[in-house]
């Protein structure tokens, strides 16, 4: 994302943190929205994320992650604050979603890629990630907080198509 003069650069570093939250912390849109500074804790490494039904999980902050944070935490000091939330719009109110799908709706077309990327399939691409890495089920139900193993299970597409190309390349 282009950084630009005046709000430019830190709405673009804003929405840096925004997209690196969804990609590699697997937050829902409601969840982006509703952070407030005090949820990031740089010194635990984790960020507090009330869930569906207001159930609070701890995300781990990885080292890209935590970047993106320090540096639009910096930059959001630019703009007049008028809630404790993380992420502000221009005006220093909490965004909304709508602001989060334009964000990856206008990161995703800068970089030439299915412009049908949304923030759900930016979780939902963390989860998968996080399984094709032989991350156990129940530690991405955790992450993701899913109350149920069974919207968690989807993403075991990802072995059954590793286990169809080792049975292809069987030889018998």
């Amino acid at each position: 994302m282009a950084e630009g003069p005046g709000l430019d650069a830190p709405l673009s570093n804003r929405n840096k943190g925004i997209i690196t939250l969804l990609m590699m912390g697997g937050l829902r849109l409601s969840e982006v929205v509703g952070l407030d500074i005090a949820d990031v804790d740089f010194e635990q490494q984790t960020v507090r994320v009330f869930g569906k039904g207001r159930k609070e999980r701890l995300v781990p902050l990885s080292a890209p992650l935590t970047s993106a944070l320090t540096i639009w935490l910096e930059e959001r000091k630019t703009l007049t604050a008028r809630c404790a939330a993380l992420f502000l719009d221009r005006d220093g109110n909490r965004i909304t979603g709508r602001m989060v799908q334009y964000a990856v709706r206008k990161a995703i077309k800068a970089l030439g890629l299915d412009p049908r990327v949304s923030p759900h399939k930016l979780r939902h691409t963390f989860a998968t990630l996080l399984y094709a890495q032989d991350t156990d089920l129940r530690d991405i139900q955790e992450l993701l907080g899913h109350a149920n193993i069974v919207s968690t299970s989807v993403y075991t597409h990802t072995n059954v198509e590793k286990i169809r190309s080792a049975v292809d390349k069987l030889k018998v």
